[in-house]
């Protein structure tokens, strides 16, 4: 019998957009894929500063970062808090798990291959490390670096959260918390890997562009799939027919998110 011929992706390229809404966007976007409203959807972007919190992030490893003005938001993926902001590439995969027989471990190697493909390609060579998530620089040398991370959720047979990349953005945050739980881990990025010129922006936003896009043909490399792009507004669109509540989540030691006025502050940039 011959295998599944898996339908195209569609590739949007949201921008830099403010997290808070881009995850509810997400949460609609997976009831959509569910439903079969929309196929399989790969959002390309980059955040506005902001530090994640997954639902196993101890009070201790966020608690510098409480004291800083960059958001904390606690999400339902798992895992320990990240950061985001400009010039860090984000993917976020909201496919059926159908495009690897069912096979999550498959899913998280063929993103995590897509990084290294890409990170390859602009010049830094990477590897898995073992026992920890991600993409590392040297991970069985003196001094490994991590320089991307995964951070996923599956819901009812669908994915969303995903992966980012350190291109350009500030590496000063991650010293704030604890990056992904790890203590003494120390961040990387493609800027400080291949020691480039920091205050030259026109070069460093090319160098984010170029990773986006040789990610995004990456990633439909690894899935064996076409790749079609669509337009933000019509995947917002979508999402508005399919609302989801927020998730009951809370910063650690909280009973509710205090930082941000998640339903707000996402009602109001989702439809705008």
């Amino acid at each position: 019998m011959a295998s599944r011929v898996p339908d195209p992706i569609r590739i949007a390229r949201l921008g830099r957009v403010e997290y808070v809404a881009t995850a509810r966007m997400q949460r609609s976007l997976r009831a959509a894929r569910e439903a079969g409203a929309i196929g399989d959807v790969l959002l390309m972007l980059e955040h506005d500063p902001v530090i994640t919190c997954g639902t196993r992030t101890e009070i201790e490893e966020v608690a510098y970062a409480r004291t800083t003005t960059i958001p904390l938001v606690p999400v339902e993926r798992g895992g320990k808090a990240t950061y985001h902001g400009p010039g860090q590439v984000v993917a976020y995969p909201i496919f059926d798990l159908s495009i690897v027989d069912d096979d999550v471990k498959e899913l998280v190697y063929r993103l995590e291959q897509s990084i290294i493909e890409t990170l390859e390609a602009h010049g830094v060579t990477t590897e898995r490390r073992t026992g920890l998530p991600g993409v590392w620089v040297d991970p069985d040398g003196k001094r490994p670096r991590k320089i991307a991370s995964v951070g996923l959720r599956l819901t009812r047979g669908v994915t969303f959260h995903g992966i980012a990349v350190n291109v350009a953005n500030d590496m000063e945050p991650f010293g704030w918390f604890t990056p992904c739980g790890i203590d003494d881990v120390e961040m990387t990025s493609v800027e400080g890997e291949l020691g480039l010129d920091g205050d030259d922006q026109k070069l460093l936003g090319a160098l984010v562009r170029s990773v986006e896009e040789y990610l995004e043909r990456a990633i439909a490399h690894h899935f064996e799939v076409e790749a079609t792009p669509i337009k933000a507004d019509d995947l917002r669109l979508v999402a508005m027919r399919y609302p989801m509540p927020e998730p009951d989540v809370a910063l650690p030691g909280e009973t509710r998110p205090s930082r941000v006025d998640v339903a707000a502050v996402a009602s109001e940039a989702v439809s705008s």
